[in-house]
């Protein structure tokens, strides 16, 4: 994925950074939906649908976040993502 969108490889360090990354906004997301729903119904059916959203959008996020990070990469001289370029990224932009 990382040389089909980013044009660039990736460590696997790297990887697993940004899917562990991945994962703790997803939960952040989730748990902040539970403390702020007031809908009037039963918040799960609103979290299950922002979890389904989730689901879809997030290939939208890695490759964003795999771009990002092969831009900086490049910048630096390096011919691959490594663990530097995915942490120095705020996963919010």
């Amino acid at each position: 994925m990382s040389k089909t969108h980013a044009k660039i490889a990736i460590t696997d360090h790297a990887a697993e950074d940004l899917l562990l990354t991945y994962g703790d906004m997803v939960a952040e997301l989730e748990n902040d939906i539970r403390q702020h729903a007031n809908l009037g119904r039963d918040p799960m059916y609103f979290i299950d649908s922002v979890n389904r959203l989730s689901a879809l959008m997030a290939f939208g996020w890695i490759r964003r976040m795999l771009i990002k990070a092969a831009n900086n990469a490049r910048e630096r001289g390096y011919s691959r993502i490594d663990i530097e370029q995915i942490v120095h990224i705020d996963p919010f932009e």
